[in-house]
């Protein structure tokens, strides 16, 4: 599943790389960005609003059902992504938090 919460950093490392191999994303500069291989109408879903958008992106990656039991410590999540680091994986996430308790706030007072 796409939206398991929260990711740790294997699998996000492991996961970067396997997009980049499969030339889903690339990177320029500091950005991921997809690349002509991602359909126009999947490209702009950073967070899918229902489950429907979400499906449809999950079957463009073939992703399998995420579990505990499988995927926790799973082998294949042993890939690094050059160049990225820890420091760098939170510098991200607060800016994402920052962005997205933005667009929380907005939503919630932009009729006032």
């Amino acid at each position: 599943m796409l939206n398991k919460t929260p990711i740790n950093d294997d699998e996000l490392e492991s996961g970067l790389v396997r997009l980049t191999q499969g030339g889903l994303i690339t990177q320029r500069d500091s950005k991921f960005l997809p690349t002509g291989k991602i359909p126009d109408d999947l490209r702009n879903h950073e967070n899918p609003k229902n489950m429907e958008e979400r499906q449809r992106i999950e079957t463009f990656l073939d992703a399998e059902q995420w579990s505990n039991e499988k995927n926790v410590g799973d082998p294949r999540n042993n890939l690094k992504y050059s160049g990225l680091t820890r420091e760098k994986i939170i510098k991200a996430d607060r800016v994402y938090h920052k962005r997205v308790s933005k667009q929380i706030w907005e939503m919630f007072h932009k009729d006032k």
